[in-house]
């Protein structure tokens, strides 16, 4: 008690001794904490606007996911052929773990080309990686940083993800909180179109579309009209959506005729004119749920 009050007295004799430099001190701490605040603030006003503006443009997320069957990879990439859509990219969700850290889980994901375009982010070469901003403070990394990573510990050993075997560098951030619950603290891995099949599959689009006709239990999915950045949530592939140069009031046009699709899946579907989805692919020609 006795030190204290000698410090805070000596405080006061130096403030008494010198008020304006301890004037100015304070008005320099409070300016850099203003300018902290203010910067964090337009940066939440930027990101609301851009939602909005995507929203009134027709624009919309849409997610396809199955989880009993697999959806083929190669058919989610696909959808980027579709007139409207710019990106899509098939998604898969693994478990893994850090060296150095094995004893805590890391969820990975890994992505066929197009993902980048879909959430802004920097275009992956082969051996980076993209990570989330919560993972980046979680594991106290930075750009540059490189990892290793090592199967995760539980589940059949069939089952187990072998993750690649060299060393990955973390290439730069993003906002992967879109992808679904628990994606804002995964790493994003690139993944060949040719990659095998993957359980879950997203698309972003201002126009309605299923993967596969409603026949196909197995690999279909119909979109939600009203799913929004903010509320759709579930681990899969997305695709981006070109938002429509007239008014948001204008419908949009009825995608084109969609490419062939891979060995082993369905081809996408429009609505037809009565609202109903109209399969572009016979019932019969359905393929069934995949090993």
């Amino acid at each position: 008690m006795r030190a204290t009050r000698h410090a805070f007295g000596e405080a006061g004799r130096n403030t008494l001794a010198a008020p304006f430099l301890y004037g100015a001190l304070l008005i320099a701490v409070a300016l850099v904490t203003a300018a902290a605040a203010f910067a964090d603030l337009t940066a939440i006003a930027r990101v609301v606007a851009a939602e909005r503006a995507f929203l009134d443009a027709g624009g919309e997320i849409v997610r396809a996911t199955h989880t009993d069957g697999r959806i083929d990879a190669r058919a989610c990439a696909a959808i980027a052929d579709i007139e409207g859509v710019t990106a899509a990219s098939a998604v898969t969700t693994h478990q893994a773990r850090l060296a150095g850290r094995p004893g805590h889980p890391q969820n990975v994901m890994t992505a066929t080309p197009g993902l980048e375009d879909v959430i802004d982010a920097p275009t992956l070469q082969p051996g980076q990686i993209l990570t989330s901003v919560r993972a980046l403070d979680r594991w106290s990394w930075q750009t540059g940083t490189q990892i290793q990573l090592l199967p995760a510990h539980h589940g059949m050993a069939s089952e187990l993800w072998e993750p690649p075997a060299e060393l990955l560098t973390t290439a730069g951030t993003a906002n992967l909180g879109r992808l679904g619950d628990g994606a804002d603290s995964t790493l994003i891995i690139p993944a060949a179109p040719s990659a095998p099949p993957t359980n879950a599959s997203c698309a972003r689009s201002p126009q309605r579309w299923i993967l596969s006709p409603p026949s196909c239990p197995h690999s279909s999915a119909r979109p939600n009209p009203q799913t929004s950045p903010s509320n759709a949530r579930s681990p899969s592939a997305s695709s981006a959506p070109t938002p429509p140069a007239s008014s948001p009031a204008v419908p949009p046009a009825t995608p084109a005729s969609p490419p062939e699709p891979p060995p082993g899946s369905c081809s996408p579907s429009s609505p037809g004119p009565d609202g109903s989805d109209q399969p572009s692919t016979p019932p019969s020609a359905c393929p069934g749920p995949q090993a």
